[in-house]
């Protein structure tokens, strides 16, 4: 395998407008809240800016792309995450997709050490990369 081998972009808020609807709601009662509280114009980027960060894989578009070295996802350009096959500890498959961590055993670490990977209709394709992935790594094959 050489070069990408499965590479798509998904964005959460153009596919579930209702819940746009609600984020933006949330957005205008936190900023009414943090006004009341510190009512400094200034003060209010610290609200924009934590809510958009911890918003930002249902605001803007996130490419996932799935090659030999290994998985990533790329939401702008100040949130990337790499996981090196090498590094792979554990692969699981779950209702909203996959999840691919660093970790031998579940912990509360796993969303720090892994990446979700939501497949949005390549399903097939994802679990088949990663089973044969997977696999290779526990005969010890992969590089």
């Amino acid at each position: 395998m050489d070069g990408p081998v499965l590479t798509w972009t998904i964005h959460l808020a153009k596919e579930m407008p209702a819940k746009l609807c609600l984020v933006i709601i949330g957005y205008g009662a936190a900023m009414l809240a943090w006004w009341y509280l510190l009512p400094v114009p200034a003060a209010l980027l610290l609200p924009l800016v934590a809510l958009t960060s911890a918003m930002s894989e249902f605001l803007f578009p996130v490419t996932y792309t799935i090659d030999d070295v290994g998985i990533s996802q790329k939401c702008l350009p100040f949130f990337n995450r790499h996981i090196a096959w090498t590094d792979v500890r554990r692969a699981s498959a779950g209702r909203d997709g996959f999840f691919v961590s660093t970790l031998r055993l579940p912990s509360r670490l796993d969303q720090f050490r892994g990446i979700r990977i939501n497949p949005r209709g390549n399903d097939a394709a994802v679990r088949a990369v990663i089973t044969k992935r997977m696999e290779l790594m526990r005969e010890g094959l992969a590089t």
